[in-house]
């Protein structure tokens, strides 16, 4: 999880190589993260990444709500 900077911009840094799934989500509670039904919402519309050693990605999302 990451918040915008001052530009709207979001960095993570010193990711492990990995599998990753990214989206914008606008208005949810820090708890939601934990419910699994909203997280299987949000992998459906997720951008997924791959990361290999050393490697960096850029990707622009667009915000979006999650219907409760």
């Amino acid at each position: 999880m990451a918040r915008p900077d001052q530009d709207g911009n979001y960095r993570i840094r010193a990711m492990p190589p990995g599998d990753y799934y990214l989206v914008a989500v606008i208005d949810l509670d820090d708890n939601e993260w934990y419910d699994p039904a909203i997280l299987e919402a949000l992998r459906q519309v997720a951008t997924r990444v791959t990361l290999s050693e050393g490697e960096t990605e850029t990707r622009t999302l667009r915000p979006m709500t999650v219907g409760r």
